[in-house]
Formats: structure tokens, sequence, C-alpha cells
């Protein structure tokens, strides 16, 4: 009797494990819900038991409802409906998250309204009050204004008094020549050539300074290459260097004579190309092209193409 009894116990504690196994338990809920037909007549008809199982034979032992249906709906529970509560679980993540975004948008935008309207209230008060910053500001400017006026005043009288001094010292010095030729006899050549100095001293012109030269300068043009506006406008040269290696072909007539530093910064005004940073790389620009053969330096300040530059720049000009 005690062996019977540990046979059913075991048989119980091995069944129960077996229910605990996902697969077998899937499958036994969805057999009991296909086929609870057959679960109602066993246990709750008033029929015999052997009336029950001809039932059971006879109209409910289809193999598609006993097993197949069963498996299915088991292989849905274990393996899909997982990734289908994923889905249902990221999308309502994804809607909270959205409504959460949408909120914050609202929020922010009422804090932009609020402190819009507060600043315009504040520049208001500050208006009608009279800000300390503007009064002081305005004082400053008037105070600059007239330190600017006592300035040009002061300037300009002392540009006409240099002028007056200028203009007196010039009448003396053409009185002292006047006094010098009429006392010096007019025969002799050397007081003719002494006169003929001073009268060019006493007229002598300002000469042009080099700024002066480089501002009227233009670059010489010919009926063989195109214009250097035409060069700007389909940005001819891939690099500065190019731009460079242009600029002194251009410069030296075409590479026909030599040309300077000043002839290339002449050339950056004229097509309107100069900047600080292109004024300020130029040296670094020329080394690398003496470098290259391409131009050579005659001395410390003429420069000169080289074949090869000349080949280059035609080749440049060429695309």
């Amino acid at each position: 009797m005690s062996t019977i009894k540990e046979f059913i116990i075991s048989l119980f504690e091995s069944s129960k494990e077996r229910l605990k196994n996902p697969i077998i338990g899937a499958f036994l809920i969805s057999w009991a819900a296909v086929n609870w037909r057959i679960v109602l007549t066993i246990l709750l008809s008033n029929k015999s038991i052997e009336d029950r199982i001809e039932i059971i034979n006879t109209q409910y032992s289809d193999f598609l409802y006993v097993v197949w249906l069963p498996l299915i709906f088991a292989l849905f529970y274990l393996l899909v409906l997982p990734y289908v509560m994923s889905l249902f679980d990221w999308l309502s993540v994804w809607a909270i998250t959205y409504r959460k975004k949408i909120s914050h948008g609202h929020r922010m935008k009422d804090l932009e309204n609020r402190l819009e309207i507060a600043t315009e209230e504040r520049q208001l008060e500050l208006i009608k009050q009279g800000s300390p910053d503007v009064s002081k500001l305005k004082d400053e400017i008037e105070q600059l204004e007239k330190e600017k006026e006592d300035l040009l005043y002061k300037l300009s009288g002392h540009e006409k008094s240099r002028k007056s001094t200028d203009s007196n010292e010039s009448e003396e010095s053409e009185d002292r020549v006047e006094k010098d030729e009429e006392n010096e006899p007019s025969g002799k050549d050397d007081s003719n050539d002494s006169k003929s100095t001073k009268k060019k001293t006493t007229t002598k012109k300002p000469q042009k300074t080099e700024a002066s030269v480089l501002q009227d300068y233009k670059l010489p043009s010919s009926k063989n290459y195109p214009s250097m506006r035409d060069n700007v406008i389909r940005n001819i040269a891939k690099s500065e260097k190019e731009w460079i290696l242009i600029y002194s072909f251009y410069a030296s007539d075409f590479g026909k004579k030599e040309f300077t530093r000043d002839h290339l910064l002449a050339a950056y005004d004229e097509t309107k190309r100069k900047t600080n940073s292109r004024h300020a790389n130029l040296s670094n620009n020329l080394n690398a092209l003496v470098k290259q053969s391409l131009i050579r330096y005659l001395n410390d300040n003429e420069m000169l193409l080289t074949d090869e530059g000349i080949s280059l720049s035609e080749e440049i000009l060429n695309r």
C-alpha cells in the first residue's frame, strides 16, 4: 500500500514539474480552450462513462481540434505574443513621451512669452524713470563731442598759423633771392648757375610717393590674354598661389620685365580681392613659388618670372 502511495505522490510531483514547463502549460491551456466541449462532457455530463467516451469518440475526435489548433495557439502564445506585447509597450512609451514633449513645448513657449513681456515691461519702466546707464552714456557722448570740437578748433588754428609761417618764410626767401640777384653782377656764369639752383630750390614740386604711384597702377592688358576682370569672374585660379602667379604674370608685362611686391598688392586692390589674411600670407606664398622655381628674386625688392612660371601661368589662363 505504501508503495502505491509513493508511486502516486511521485507521479503527482513529476506531473507538477511538467506543468511548470511553458510549452506544456501553454499547450494544455490551448487544448482546454479549443476542446472545452470534451472537458464539460467529461466533468458535467449525467451519462455513464461509456456513453461519454462514445460521444467524445464520435463527435470530438477530430485530429485538427485535438492536436493542431492547440499546438498553433501554444506556439503563438510563446513566440509571437511577446513581440506583440513589446510592440504595444513601445507604442505606449512613445505616446507618453510624445505627450510629455508637447507639454514641455507648451510650457517653454509660455515661459518665453512671459519673459518677453517682462523684458518689455522692464524697458518701459526704465524709459519712464530714466535709466542711469542711458543718462550716463549721454553725458559721456556730449563730453566727447565737446572735446572733439575743441581739438578740431585747436587743429584748425594750428594749421592756419603753420600756413602763415610757411607763407612768410617763402616770401622772405623770395625777397632774399631778389636781393641777391640785384647785388650780384649778371655777366658771370657761376652767378647764373647759383641763381638757377636757388630758383629751383624755391620752386621745387613735391614728388609722388610710392603709395600714390601704386594707386594709379593698372595691370597691363593684351589681346592674347583675357583681362583680369574676366579672370576674376571666371575664378580661373584654384588656389591663392595660382592667383599670385597670375598677378605676377600680368605685373611683369606677361613675363617680359621685373615686378615688385607692391605691384602684387596693387593687383589685389585692382581686382578687389585684398583681405587681411591674403596680405599676411603673401610672403609665405611668394617663398613657396620661389621654392617651386616659378619666381626668382633679382634683389631684395624686384622679382622675375622663370620660364616654368610663365608656362604655368599660360596653362592656367588657357583652362
